[in-house]
């Protein structure tokens, strides 16, 4: 998953904009690449959250998850009025096994004002 780069991105890492939760959500490490030492693998390293608010989309540059869904509350760099969300995923034609499968195809934007809050807001579906 990716934030895409759109007029102005307040969601972006490089702007301000962080993971602050990501509920009961489980990093995916089936495929993640290795850690190892004198060349034995010893534990393998997936991709953080935060990835997702980076505005890359190389193969195997995203953040995978467990399942069919997944929560991620990110804090913007400060308060706005939001009036448009996207996300963007790697294209087919850049996927070295043209498949696409895992991107993610029904999401939901809520907002809330403080990460403890019950109070949120469906900002669109």
């Amino acid at each position: 998953m990716k934030i895409k780069l759109v007029e102005r991105t307040f969601a972006l890492e490089a702007l301000g904009g962080h993971v602050i939760s990501i509920g009961c959500t489980e990093t995916y490490y089936e495929g993640a690449p290795y850690a190892s030492f004198m060349s034995v693998p010893l534990y393998r390293i997936p991709n953080p959250p935060n990835v997702a608010l980076q505005p890359d989309i190389t193969p195997g540059r995203c953040w995978a998850f467990k399942g069919s869904k997944g929560y991620l509350m990110i804090k913007l760099a400060h308060a706005v009025q939001i009036d448009g969300v996207s996300m963007e995923h790697l294209p087919r034609k850049l996927s070295l096994k043209n498949d696409i499968s895992s991107a993610p195809n029904r999401f939901t934007v809520r907002g809330v004002v403080q990460q403890e809050s019950a109070d949120n807001h469906v900002l669109g579906e």
